[in-house]
This record gives structure tokens, sequence and C-alpha cells, in this order.
């Protein structure tokens, strides 16, 4: 009777034992410097769902990104971090400002959601056009 309560005590403290080990602190929601690599390269979109012929074009490198859209100044980013906030989805935190120097604009933080999918790149938290690989 003692042996098969002191086996029982010993497996239930083994397995109690393992089911501890196995909890991590691990955080998906860690921010990770720079650009994740699936979005690096340069994307396009050309649209005329906007009313008149448009397109954009963003260049995605490691640490930086620029933008650059139709008749609008080119708007460079830095201070890249970022999180996976889903499948294919990341939320960027950076600082960025307009290239043009009659602008005089200062850095300001900001923060976009973008999804990868199919070989796109979708900006979430506006409404433009689905960009893919290319140059203009």
């Amino acid at each position: 009777m003692f042996r098969v309560l002191a086996k029982s005590m010993i497996v239930g403290l083994a397995v109690a034992s393992l089911g501890a080990a196995s909890i991590t602190d691990a955080s998906a929601a860690t921010w990770h410097k720079g650009t994740p690599k699936v979005m690096r390269g340069s994307w396009i979109y050309h649209s005329k769902e906007l009313g008149y012929p448009a397109w954009g074009q963003r260049k995605i490198h490691a640490k930086t990104m620029t933008n650059h859209d139709k008749g609008m100044p080119k708007v460079a980013f830095k201070n890249i971090t970022y999180r996976s906030v889903g499948h294919g989805k990341y939320k960027l935190r950076f600082r960025s400002h307009l290239i043009a120097k009659k602008y005089h604009e200062k850095w300001a933080w900001g923060t976009l959601t973008f999804k990868v999918s199919k070989n796109r790149l979708i900006v979430t938290t506006h409404s433009f056009p689905p960009y893919h690989h290319g140059t203009i």
C-alpha cells in the first residue's frame, strides 16, 4: 500500500513539475527594431479608383522606409520598430517627415499597420489600394 502511494506521489510530482516547466513568458507583442524581412523591397500601386490616375511607391529597407505618391512630396521614415499582430500583419511605429525642404516639417511619431498576403502589401490603417512588387 505504501509503495503504491509513494509511486503515485512521485508520478504526480513529476507531472506537476513538467507542467510548470512548460509555462513560459514568451510574448508575441515584443517590439523589434527595423522592418520585417517579408516587407522589404520596392512596392508600387496604380489606381483609377480614386477618380483620377494615381500611383504610389513605398521602398522598405532594413532600418528605413520612404513613401512617394503622385503629386505629393516624399516622406522618410526612421527609428522603425514593429511587432506582429496576426498572421502576416505587422504594426510599425516610426518617426517620419516630408523630404521636401519647403515644408520645414519636423520629425513626428506615427503608426501604421500592414498586411502581407499573396505578394501584396496592404496598408490596413488607410484606404490605399494594395501595393505589389515593382518600381515606377
